[in-house]
């Protein structure tokens, strides 16, 4: 599909978009680490304006939202049209489904052909009457499929390989190998990482960098106030945007994360996989 070229994300671009101003600046490195040098699809781009409308349509009036709830339960996504209010049901893999479906027009045929429901390979739909594929990935879904099976499918990505890689509106995925309850988590990547000496260390020998993100959690991204959660209505849930933490050695190859700034708790990426795609 068509490309954009563009550098630093869609600053400038977009009106709708407010990025986190970052604590660091970025180093002068090579593009594997610090420079940010990749085409940004149209595909991600349409998705992030999208579900950028939805936050500031709802921030500049709080009474244009009908319901932001983190569920399960008769999933739905809608903007503000008319008199129609703002609307979120989901959680962090229905909402970027959701999203793709609203700004794009992608069809549960189109996930179903694309999305390997048991991880087990990059076959999707049905093969000899067995449903391969399934119509609303988990977040370990996700990661599985961008990290495994990126260009194949209808709905295909791009994997970054690097933190210097990673675009505004690429998808990031976790997977939580250890928890019986939740698959991992899958967020929308708002803007690029930034270098920020002041967050808590990683491992040995690693930078950090902050990555504002927008998702569906049941729990904010931490208590920060140089990087503060918001969730649109007052219940501290569902749709909104925060940061997320990542970790990067010298060649620019991530080795943890973090859920937030102020998270306690480190996982590095064989304890957490994780995988980060632009949609092409």
């Amino acid at each position: 599909m068509s490309r954009l070229t563009l550098r630093g994300g869609l600053v400038g671009l977009v009106g709708l978009i407010g990025l986190v101003g970052g604590c660091g600046e970025l180093p002068a490195q090579d593009d594997a680490i610090g420079q940010h040098s990749q085409a940004i699809s149209v595909n991600a781009q349409t998705a992030l304006t999208w579900v950028n409308g939805w936050i500031s349509e709802v921030k500049a009036d709080a009474t244009k939202l009908e319901e932001n709830v983190y569920t399960t339960d008769s999933p739905a996504l809608l903007r503000v049209v008319g008199t129609q209010k703002a609307k979120n049901r989901s959680v962090c893999g229905t909402l970027v489904t959701q999203l793709f479906q609203q700004s794009l027009g992608f069809t549960e045929s189109n996930f179903f052909n694309s999305f390997n429901k048991a991880m087990d390979s990059c076959t999707y739909g049905k093969v000899s009457g067995v449903n391969k594929g399934t119509n609303s990935p988990n977040a370990a879904q996700y990661r599985y499929k961008i990290e495994n099976c990126a260009g194949t499918g209808v709905i295909q990505f791009t994997k970054r390989t690097t933190i210097g890689a990673i675009e505004a509106g690429d998808v990031l995925a976790v997977t939580y190998p250890e928890s019986t309850t939740n698959s991992g988590h899958v967020m929308i990547v708002r803007s690029v990482p930034v270098v920020d000496s002041g967050l808590p260390a990683g491992p040995s020998g690693s930078t950090a960098y902050a990555v504002e993100v927008v998702d569906s959690t049941e729990t904010p991204h931490g208590t920060s106030t140089t990087y503060a959660d918001w969730r649109g209505g007052d219940t501290g849930e569902g749709l909104g945007h925060g940061t997320f933490v990542l970790y990067a050695n010298s060649s620019g190859t991530i080795v943890a994360s973090r859920l937030s700034p102020t998270d306690p708790t480190l996982f590095d990426t064989t304890d957490h996989p994780l995988a980060v795609g632009g949609l092409n």
